[in-house]
């Protein structure tokens, strides 16, 4: 446990002491930004030791005890005013580790300390390391503070911590324009949620979802957030056809946010030296560059090639056989694969929901979600399914 959260003591929710109430998000993340700026200060004062990466550790476990729990209430909380509490505490968080990341002051003695690894200038071990002396060679980083080490560079490098500081401060108002355009984004695809209308006729077979009365009689409307489980069960293809459009039609909106959110990330990739985005996200990785990803997926597609165009011959057979038509569209292929499926086995999904009924999964989910999240009293009830 994080010596933050042993300094604050008590309990709250999911593991966050003192946070009993949506108001106290916001102080907590505050609380915790502080707690980092002070081990900052140390780690900034410390000369480029082996213990420099312990100081720096500190300051990475604390504010990661603190971001994961909040970003879980973003994520999971039914209470919109614990989400947006959240959102809030999340983005005070955000913010400080976006100054960190850029801090030169910091990166200085961090890139001193690779240099001498790399030249394999001996490495004092400072204060922090002394009772691991017998743990290494002498004057040398072990393999994991080695990658350690990386790590936090790179977390540095992507911040422009090595930039002249106009360039430094035009990244970090970037990243931080990137981080509130995939909260727009996040916001509009829950808030834009549409109502299709559909004849009650049509619903006939399809497993319980939550209606509204329709504009007319006989006719209901249903959430776009239902469209998975009607697109599996609606037996009529025009229906089926609504549903998907539908689905997709919801948060317009996002579409301004999209490409604005390409052009950030084209900047931010620019600024760093990167040829895409894509570049810059996969640097660091085994495969390195996004021409490399391409062709791996490109050799992928050769094996799976075989095995997808039967589950298309599945497709189309059971489509012919139904509507006398083999031409699969995006609308079909849940419904028919799932028929599909159903013949070849003899079963369908209401038989498989006898033996796994909604309250146990829920109190099993909960269960889950509290062991994730290490909440330490009941108030975790309130992260509700």
């Amino acid at each position: 446990m994080s010596s933050f959260f042993r300094r604050l003591g008590g309990r709250g929710l999911a593991g966050m002491p003192g946070v009993h109430c949506a108001a106290d998000l916001v102080r907590f993340a505050r609380d915790a930004v502080a707690e980092c700026r002070l081990l900052a200060d140390r780690a900034r004062a410390a000369a480029p030791t082996v213990s420099l990466l312990y100081d720096f550790d500190d300051v990475s476990r604390t504010f990661c005890a603190a971001a994961d729990p909040i970003d879980a209430m973003r994520q999971l909380h039914c209470d919109p005013s614990f989400v947006e509490a959240a959102h809030e505490a999340h983005a005070e968080l955000f913010a400080f580790v976006a100054d960190l990341n850029a801090d030169g002051a910091l990166y200085a003695p961090l890139e001193e300390l690779r240099r001498r690894a790399d030249a394999g200038e001996p490495i004092p071990l400072g204060e922090r390391s002394a009772t691991r002396a017998a743990q290494r060679q002498p004057g040398t980083l072990t393999s994991e503070e080695r990658h350690v080490l990386d790590e936090f560079l790179r977390d540095f490098l992507l911040g422009g911590a090595h930039l002249a500081r106009p360039q430094r401060d035009a990244l970090v108002a970037r990243l931080s324009e990137h981080e509130n355009l995939g909260i727009s984004f996040c916001a509009h695809a829950a808030e834009s949620s549409l109502l299709v209308e559909l004849s009650e006729s049509d619903l006939g077979g399809v497993p319980a979802v939550p209606t509204r009365a329709g504009s007319r009689p006989g006719t209901v409307r249903v959430s776009t957030d239902y469209a998975n489980t009607l697109l599996l069960w609606l037996q009529n293809s025009a229906t089926r056809e609504r549903v998907h459009r539908a689905a997709l039609s919801r948060s317009a909106e996002n579409i301004d946010v999209l490409h604005r959110l390409r052009a950030v990330r084209q900047e931010i990739a620019d600024t760093l030296g990167y040829a895409s985005y894509t570049d810059l996200t996969v640097a660091g990785n085994m495969l390195n560059k996004a021409q490399d990803i391409e062709q791996l997926l490109r050799s992928v597609q050769d094996h799976i090639r075989g095995r997808c165009m039967k589950e298309l011959a599945v497709l189309r057979r059971e489509k012919e056989e139904f509507e006398g038509s083999a031409t699969i569209h995006a609308w079909d292929s849940l419904f028919y694969m799932g028929r599909g499926k159903a013949g070849a086995f003899q079963l369908d999904g209401r038989v498989l929901a006898d033996f796994f009924p909604a309250g146990t999964l829920c109190q099993g989910l909960i269960l889950h979600l509290r062991a994730v999240i290490r909440s330490q009293d009941s108030t975790c009830s309130r992260i509700a399914i």
